[in-house]
């Protein structure tokens, strides 16, 4: 059975809508779908080491990063701005540089604030740990002044 973007969307929700309806707070909310993504989703690196463009879109793509559990970042993004969007949560796709490279990660509203998530970053086997057991926070709920010091957008 070949399922559109939304079903995806859905049947991945159902994962953690338990967790997501019985947060107490909007930050508590993020949280579950930061590291749902950052658990379940491994960095494409077969696509860093041939550098096929052809497999560029794919990769980015909310749906393929949430059925083979594969992406670079715009899947990351992609995939965490669809989940926030399901559970009521403002959301949007940053694209611009890190590490001098072209990156995308997300920023969601927290109040009155836009704050920065970037989960590729935050997944702990794309930088080298060995274990994806502990999710990182450095890239989490960052704002403009702290994610600018490694993180350039518009």
């Amino acid at each position: 059975m070949n399922l559109g973007l939304y079903d995806v969307i859905k049947n991945t929700a159902t994962k953690i809508e338990t967790k997501v309806n019985e947060a107490n707070t909007i930050e508590e909310k993020i949280k579950i779908i930061h590291d749902y993504i950052a658990y379940n989703l491994s960095y494409d690196v077969e696509f860093l080491k041939t550098g096929d463009e052809s497999q560029y879109a794919r990769d980015s793509h909310a749906y393929y990063a949430l059925t083979t559990n594969k992406a670079i970042c715009g899947g990351y993004s992609s995939a965490f701005q669809r989940l926030a969007k399901y559970f009521g949560i403002d959301s949007m796709i940053v694209v611009g540089t890190a590490d001098g490279e072209g990156h995308a990660w997300n920023k969601v509203k927290v109040g009155d604030a836009w704050l920065h998530v970037d989960v590729t970053f935050d997944d702990p086997i794309v930088y080298g740990y060995s274990s994806k057991n502990v999710v990182r926070y450095d890239y989490f709920l960052k704002t403009d002044e702290e994610m600018s010091k490694t993180h350039k957008w518009n």
